[in-house]
């Protein structure tokens, strides 16, 4: 059952309109009724209000039989924020840079780019170097919480311990292009960096730490950690 955000937005706005007539009718004929039913009335407007707010950022919800999906999906909005987050971080630990140095920065690229693509389908497999460890840098996937149609992943690079990370503004991982936006920045804190995402396909992640010009890659259909739904 597909039900648009700003429709739920619409049906709680009625329902908190009625259950407030409610209210207000016996009050004007001079004496106050406010029993559970209006309660619950104003709840239910109250919660489909909340649920078309939230609705954007979660693909699926599922309850009393009932399963709403919603077209926005919380990676991409995730990703995007995350991108806003670590842009104003970067500039925070870095406020000796100066504009220019920065776009240089956030242009450069990794030598994997400039790889052909040799899997039209899996655009980064076999780009990134082949291999989830590489200077002792090691990028794994952390699986969490699975549905039926999706499964949290969290996206981990990981740091050797006489590495200095404190120059190494972040790491950018690399998603196929289901994901809007699909380069997303991580940055480092206690040698560890992270991005969570959801996944309803396995796919190659490609990983570049910039500063250390290492690249890394995990395919996710072939980690023998990853359930069912993500294995080819």
């Amino acid at each position: 059952m597909d039900i648009k955000p700003w429709r739920l937005r619409i049906i709680g706005l009625i329902v908190v309109l009625a259950s407030l007539l409610l209210l207000a009718l016996p009050m004007m004929a001079g004496h106050m009724r406010y029993d559970d039913a209006i309660a619950g009335t104003f709840a239910i407007g109250i919660g489909l209000i909340l649920l078309a707010e939230v609705g954007p950022l979660i693909r699926a919800f599922k309850a009393g039989g009932v399963e709403l999906e919603f077209s926005d999906s919380m990676t991409d909005r995730f990703s995007e924020l995350q991108k806003r987050v670590a842009t104003l971080e970067m500039a925070a630990r870095h406020p000796e840079r100066s504009p220019d140095e920065v776009r240089e920065r956030e242009a450069a690229q990794p030598a994997a780019l400039g790889r052909p693509i040799q899997y039209p389908n899996d655009p980064h497999k076999g780009r990134f170097g082949g291999a989830a460890e590489s200077k002792f840098y090691k990028l794994s996937a952390v699986y969490r919480n699975q549905c039926k149609n999706f499964v949290d992943v969290d996206l981990i690079v990981e740091a050797p311990a006489d590495a200095s990370v404190e120059g190494a503004d972040c790491v950018r991982f690399y998603l196929d292009d289901s994901y809007h936006p699909n380069i997303v920045p991580a940055m480092f804190t206690d040698r560890i960096a992270r991005f969570s995402l959801f996944a309803d396909h396995g796919f190659t992640v490609g990983a570049w730490v910039g500063c250390s010009q290492v690249e890394l890659e995990l395919d996710l259909s072939k980690d023998r950690n990853a359930p069912r739904l993500l294995r080819g």
